[in-house]
């Protein structure tokens, strides 16, 4: 058995303690979309399959720059760094799911919310269409989409926002058909422009939201949804978002009858970018470029010209990734070193151990408030599992770059409180012309 399948074994032991912890006290539908279930898979996926189909398919994103040092290294490295994400995850306890009381429902903030919603969707759909990206054709719509972007922030803006209104609808809803037509009407016109560009990222997070919805609302119901269900959903997911990739019209050969795995684990690149990052930083960052994310990734060059064009994750590409990087421009493309490589760059091998243990540990406690584990507000909650369903639920949000997760936080906190407020404000209209 190779290294990287033995660190991976290895890396495995504690997160499925953790898992079995977890499924013994809270079931296995709480499991399922857990940070623990979507991390394994990702460092799985990282750590053992990708190094395991690099070995006969030869498909590392750098070719020829191993070496047997560093590539030990990282993986040891790796395999620690799993450690301390699960065992840091269990400090928080795994008690049984509580009922959640139904006063955390609101059906005129919910209408509001939903009404902010479509038209923010619709706001999104015209200007996806403005750029040429609403068409028959899913490889033109998706180069135009992503042509539009490039110096066009209400495209996204319009976009997050719409899936912000949306959530904060879905989770105020007493029932699915307490929404009626408008959440129907709503849903539609929002999914079908990310379906025409192809957005994996933008419907897996509906999906994962929808998701999120149906357990809480399981909870409040106090009968909890079956974990069938939710794990065939995920397996649909999986699929769909492997059918998108290749709709889009990548041309990848390699792997034979084995082409789809190896066309999904390219996805994956952490332990490779760990490897380099080992071998390829040599001086540490101080936490400067997780900063950097923080501080530029959402300013526009509008307000702020004199904004870097190469900054936080993408310096770090730049110096791991030197051959995608011609001197004095910016990244031919995004290949973030993830969550292992940004915390070996800044920190070494000791901010590997730290970093990772702070994520197991905050992103489970997000996941309890989410579910109404922790006793809060009703606000509180809602803006937990729309974090949770936009950033977490999806493991690589985190494990392909940490600068850019937190960054994503703050930015999804931002919109909720913007859509928040116009929700109610709205609702509080609607309630005096009463």
């Amino acid at each position: 058995m190779s290294i990287a399948l033995q660190c991976c074994a290895l890396g495995l032991v504690p997160v499925a303690i953790a898992s079995y912890r977890m499924i013994a006290h809270s079931g296995w539908s709480v499991w399922l979309l857990s940070p623990l279930l979507a991390f394994g898979f990702c460092y799985l996926m990282a750590f053992g399959v990708r190094p395991t189909l690099d070995e006969y398919f030869h498909i590392r994103l750098i070719p020829g720059a191993s070496n047997p040092e560093s590539y030990q290294f990282a993986h040891v490295l790796g395999m620690l760094g799993a450690w301390s994400f699960a065992l840091f995850s269990m400090m928080l306890p795994d008690n049984a799911v509580a009922t959640t009381s139904k006063k955390a429902t609101s059906t005129k903030l919910m209408k509001s919310a939903l009404a902010v919603a479509l038209v923010l969707g619709l706001a999104h759909a015209f200007f996806a269409y403005q750029a040429g990206a609403l068409t028959l054709s899913i490889a033109q719509n998706r180069l135009a989409y992503l042509n539009s972007l490039i110096g066009g922030g209400q495209v996204l803006l319009s976009r997050d926002a719409s899936f912000v209104a949306l959530g904060l609808g879905l989770v105020l809803a007493p029932s699915w058909r307490s929404t009626g037509l408008l959440g129907l009407a709503t849903a539609i016109i929002i999914a079908i422009p990310n379906a025409l560009v192809s957005s994996r990222s933008a419907l897996t997070q509906l999906v994962f939201l929808v998701l999120m919805v149906a357990v809480v609302q399981s909870i409040r119901n106090q009968k909890l949804i079956k974990a069938t269900w939710l794990a065939a959903t995920l397996g649909v997911l999986t699929l769909v978002g492997l059918l998108l990739g290749y709709v889009r019209g990548v041309d990848e050969q390699a792997g034979g009858a084995l082409q789809p795995v190896v066309f999904f684990s390219q996805t994956f690149d952490m332990a490779e970018s760990l490897e380099l990052s080992v071998s390829r930083i040599k001086e540490p960052h101080y936490g400067i470029t997780w900063a950097e994310d923080m501080v530029y990734t959402y300013i526009p060059r509008a307000v702020f010209p004199s904004k870097p064009m190469v900054y936080g994750a993408t310096r770090l590409q730049a110096e791991v990734y030197p051959e995608l990087t011609p001197p004095g421009e910016v990244p031919i493309g995004t290949f973030p070193v993830g969550a292992w490589g940004e915390a070996y760059a800044n920190f070494g091998p000791v901010g590997v151990l730290i970093a990772l243990g702070a994520l197991g540990l905050g992103v489970k406690a997000l996941y309890r408030r989410a579910l109404g584990m922790v006793p809060g507000p009703a606000w509180v909650q809602a803006c937990a599992i729309i974090l949770y369903s936009f950033s977490c639920a999806n493991g690589l949000s985190y494990t392909r770059g940490i600068g850019q997760f937190l960054s994503g936080l703050i930015y999804l906190c931002a919109l909720f409180g913007l859509v928040y407020a116009a929700s109610w404000l709205g609702s509080s209209l609607v309630r005096s012309k009463a």
